[in-house]
């Protein structure tokens, strides 16, 4: 680090205070830019740089870093591409633990609000006891229709 750079640390319960009070059009553009921020390290990481080479330790930190602005921004495809990407190169009991978390909260949200079905899929049939939650199958495809750059997670699937 050169003398002209500074480093602060923010307490979560200090950053969760002030993105409260910043207001919706600031937490989408800070969720959006950290989003692409932590993406680009993951695949730096993953060594589709320059160098070509593996960082696992920084590929795991950046797709745990990345999950949560991705969730909020409901990019649900990317956020287990990369989790799972970060979980298959160290899939220690910490990493598992650390991971599950956004897992989980991913699920809650696609089962609360499924994702939109592509223009290609017959329209739902009419439920006669209420409506049913999408196969994982269909989750899973529709990610990866929403998201073509990202391959379907497994983790959908």
């Amino acid at each position: 680090m050169d003398d002209e750079t500074k480093v602060f640390t923010v307490h979560p319960g200090v950053a969760t205070a002030g993105r409260a009070q910043a207001g919706k059009a600031f937490q989408d553009a800070v969720d959006a830019e950290l989003a692409a921020y932590w993406t680009t390290w993951y695949h730096h990481a993953v060594g589709e740089s320059a160098d070509a080479s593996m960082h696992t330790g920084l590929m795991v930190r950046a797709g745990q870093a990345a999950a949560p602005y991705l969730i909020r921004q409901e990019k649900w495809a990317e956020a287990c591409y990369l989790l799972e990407g970060a979980f298959v190169r160290d899939p220690s009991r910490a990493n598992a633990t650390a991971i599950m978390p956004a897992i989980q909260q991913i699920v809650r949200r696609l089962r609360r609000k499924p994702p939109r079905a592509p223009r290609s899929m017959p329209p739902p049939r009419a439920a006669t006891t209420g409506p049913r939650p999408p196969s994982r199958h269909a989750m899973s495809r529709t990610c990866a229709a929403n998201s073509p750059a990202f391959p379907a997670p497994t983790c959908l699937a």
